[in-house]
């Protein structure tokens, strides 16, 4: 039952933060109104990683970009912190799955968001961004611990909003999560924030990857993966604000920014698009 599938996975830390699976205690515009010559000209994409340690990494690329596109956003690209599957995984002998649906945060995992908020302090432009999550508990987690600002508040107002398209590749257990209805419920300060979230937003279905019943027997398809970083990408041009942070997943950043590492937990990353 769904009840005793968190429980087989509630580890000490997770109970120390009052959280069993991840549950919470108590609680264009027109782009060019006239036609132009689509030139694409080369475009350097800056990317600074802030690392655990504090220390930071710098590096650009070339893309191309059509000149009759919007303005370049400016966006923070963040890991969520260390979760119950991260953490028995580095015991995993062979790197074996260890069965944990959609973990909550370890109580490292929490102190790491606390650190991270003291960095996303210093965003220009942080007032007005907009605030976008992926709809797996650890992420979900990882933006209530680091967000400086009330997220319910800014859910309310369209400044935070779940996307489905930036959860993580679906390739293990930890990446089914909760229906959207259950999500509501978990995290209700976020409800407004979720009014464009499918009911089964991962891959698959409720028959072939159900957390319900600890099933996981669909992974995401290489084409489904390329689809949703394409996706994400015209969701992110669609959008009015200038500066986005962003909270999400390793493998999904890795492809979105073309970068040749992962981040690890709660690291973030600056890139233009």
């Amino acid at each position: 039952g769904f009840s005793g599938g968190f429980a087989a996975f509630a580890t000490e830390d997770a109970m120390e933060l009052g959280r069993v699976g991840g549950m919470l205690e108590g609680d264009m515009a027109d782009v060019m109104s006239t036609p132009v010559l689509q030139v694409s000209t080369p475009l350097l994409e800056s990317q600074t990683v802030a690392k655990e340690n504090g220390s930071y990494g710098k590096w650009t690329f070339s893309l191309m970009r059509s000149v009759s596109e919007v303005p370049p956003k400016r966006l923070h690209l963040i890991r969520h912190g260390e979760s119950v599957y991260n953490h028995q995984l580095s015991y995993s002998k062979n790197w074996e799955d260890p069965t944990v649906f959609d973990p909550p945060l370890t109580k490292k995992g929490t102190k790491q968001c606390l650190a991270l908020r003291e960095k996303l302090w210093g965003i220009r432009g942080l007032e007005t961004a907009l605030w976008v999550v992926s709809p797996l508990s650890r992420a979900i987690d990882t933006l209530i611990y680091s967000c400086p600002y009330d997220v319910g508040e800014m859910a309310r107002r369209g400044q935070c909003v779940v996307r489905h398209e930036v959860t993580e590749f679906l390739q293990t257990t930890g990446d089914i999560g909760l229906p959207a209805s259950f999500l509501k419920n978990k995290y209700p300060e976020l409800s407004s924030g979720m009014e464009e979230l499918p009911e089964v937003w991962w891959y698959g279905n409720m028959e072939s990857n159900n957390i319900f019943k600890e099933r996981c027997t669909q992974f995401e398809t290489k084409t489904n993966e390329l689809d949703r970083v394409e996706k994400f990408k015209q969701f992110i041009y669609s959008r009015p604000e200038d500066v986005i942070i962003c909270v999400g997943h390793s493998l999904f950043w890795k492809h979105f920014s073309r970068s040749n590492d992962g981040l690890k937990n709660c690291d973030m990353m600056e890139m233009t698009l």
